[in-house]
């Protein structure tokens, strides 16, 4: 397993299914434990932070589908 926040090294890949640990964002309404998969992965600049980030878009179990922030967010890849 991998545990962290996203980065290069990571491993995660397209397909791949994640659990949430931590989101730095109290307004995207996840809650650690949650499970959903990576639908695509991209370098994005994000309001706030300087420079690129690497961005995951995921699809939660629940039906929502929302992105997840390097840096900023922690998961785990089951």
């Amino acid at each position: 397993m991998n545990y962290g926040g996203i980065n290069t090294l990571s491993g995660v890949r397209i397909g791949d299914k994640i659990r949430i640990i931590r989101v730095a964002d109290p307004y995207m309404g996840l809650k650690s434990g949650e499970i959903g998969t990576v639908v695509d992965i991209s370098m994005s600049k994000v309001a706030d932070l300087e420079g690129l980030r690497l961005v995951m878009w995921i699809k939660w179990e629940s039906g929502k589908e929302t992105a997840i922030i390097d840096g900023m967010d922690s998961f785990e890849v089951i």
